[in-house]
């Protein structure tokens, strides 16, 4: 991963010193693509908590019966239990749309699948247990903890034989960048079929800029 870093660091500096200024921040994203992969039949869904803040803050929704003022400041909305059984898929919908995550009480999962899985699930926005979404009890601890990684935690996924990711913007540092870049590099290689084999090229680019090439395979 050492030397996958010197290269990142070193494409960096190639697309700063090529890029033209804007008049406003760009974001710094990675592009991955692949090889000897058939998307017909495979797909890349994984998520990857940055270790470094990109700029956006993730929205969490919880879903409960009844909550404290103490939780109900850790999230940026609640749904209860009633809502789901009267709420409309219209105005479900603006809620899955303005928010990323949705944590919720193991008991009210089966509920809200049934009412909404059709509009979460597509976006993978259904409560994830691998990224402890679904709460037995309403732990204040334990929903401060999992609100806080959501919070810097990306999905993604790919598209074709490529994966695209905004993994920074230009203010950051580089070695932070380059972090970032080697969080998600290191999450995809492990789910693929034929991990590092599968990699065809990685580049990287600004909002506005060409993409420069990190590596090739």
């Amino acid at each position: 991963m050492k030397d996958i870093k010197e290269k990142i660091l070193q494409a960096l500096k190639e697309l700063r010193e090529k890029s033209k200024k804007r008049n406003f921040e760009q974001t710094v994203d990675l592009i991955i693509n692949l090889k000897n992969f058939d998307p017909k039949k495979e797909n890349v869904k994984v998520f990857v908590e940055l270790p470094y803040w990109t700029g956006k803050v993730n929205k969490v929704v919880l879903v409960a019966e009844e909550i404290t003022p103490e939780i109900e400041k850790l999230v940026d909305d609640v749904v209860t239990k009633q809502a789901i059984e009267k709420a409309d898929k219209k105005s479900f919908k603006k809620i899955v749309q303005q928010n990323d995550y949705f944590i919720a009480l193991a008991k009210l999962v089966p509920l809200l699948a049934k009412n909404f899985g059709k509009l979460l699930g597509p976006k993978g926005k259904m409560p994830d247990p691998s990224l402890g979404c679904i709460l037995p009890t309403l732990d204040k601890s334990k929903i401060e903890e999992t609100v806080k990684r959501l919070r810097k935690t990306i999905r993604i996924k790919n598209s074709g034989l490529s994966i695209k990711c905004k993994v920074g913007k230009e203010k950051m540092k580089d070695d932070e960048i380059a972090e970032n870049c080697l969080a998600v590099y290191d999450a995809i290689i492990k789910k693929l079929p034929k991990g590092e084999q599968n990699i065809k090229n990685m580049l990287i680019k600004l909002t506005m800029s060409k993409p420069v090439k990190v590596m090739a395979k």
